[in-house]
């Protein structure tokens, strides 16, 4: 983790490989978050 300060781990369940076609809001919502962490940093 120290290579990676602005990495996330999220443990999904009943997640298949292809998440922003079977479940677009909850890969929208842990993208804007882990973007809104990033640029705050800025």
């Amino acid at each position: 983790m120290p290579h990676y300060p602005r990495a996330s781990f999220a443990v999904l369940d009943v997640a298949g490989h292809n998440l922003p076609i079977e479940q677009p809001e909850l890969f929208g919502a842990l993208v804007l978050e882990w973007l809104d962490r990033v640029t705050a940093e800025w």
